[in-house]
């Protein structure tokens, strides 16, 4: 299979995720690569069909695609938790449907309801939501690399840069030096 994944990771109760009274994850399965292409037409689909456009253009920055939007800026609170759980509700059978072509478990479907009811209820409560995407990277021949990605929304860098030049980020603006967000180090040898 060619898809992808990425994990968000959730947590409540504290800033620092160590100190959280609550966490979970989720694992976003993007499937075929011309699934993932209509991931964009499918978000605005939904807000509009959802009635939450002009509510999600108040409360988030819109960025390319719009995805790392919705995860940028932690924590969420109120609106951009109760508009997020109304699109992830209006996105479930999208995700049941990509659950199923990657084969997984029932167990993602759990992490993804569980996500949901925990934005709907720190919407109601104003508790903070804190949340992060885990960076894309790669393990292999004793090699554990971590991509370069822009610190705000977390999106990839696929261009080559110069190590030092601070360059905008292709996908929210943000202006930093792709060199200092990525690493490669040698994995720990298994002891024998």
């Amino acid at each position: 299979m060619a898809g992808t994944a990425r994990i968000i990771q959730w947590w409540l109760g504290h800033e620092d995720r160590e100190k959280a009274t609550e966490q979970g994850h989720w694992i976003w399965f993007f499937g075929e690569p011309g699934w993932s292409d209509n991931l964009e037409n499918l978000f605005w689909k939904s807000l509009r069909e959802c009635y939450l456009e002009e509510e999600f253009r108040l409360a988030f920055q819109v960025t390319k695609p719009l995805w790392f939007a919705l995860w940028m800026d932690s924590p969420l609170k109120g609106s951009r938790c109760s508009i997020l759980a109304a699109l992830l509700c209006d996105f479930l059978p999208i995700v049941e449907e990509s659950i199923e072509e990657c084969l997984s478990t029932t167990e993602e479907l759990n992490d993804y309801y569980r996500l949901v009811t925990t934005l709907e209820r720190c919407a109601e409560s104003g508790e903070p939501f804190y949340v992060n995407i885990g960076a894309n990277g790669h393990a292999d021949l004793g090699w554990d690399t971590t991509f370069p990605r822009c610190p705000r929304c977390k999106a990839q860098v696929i261009d080559k840069y110069p190590p030092n030049e601070r360059v905008p980020c292709q996908v929210c603006g943000f202006f930093f030096i792709p060199a200092e967000t990525g690493s490669r180090t040698r994995m720990p040898r298994p002891s024998l």
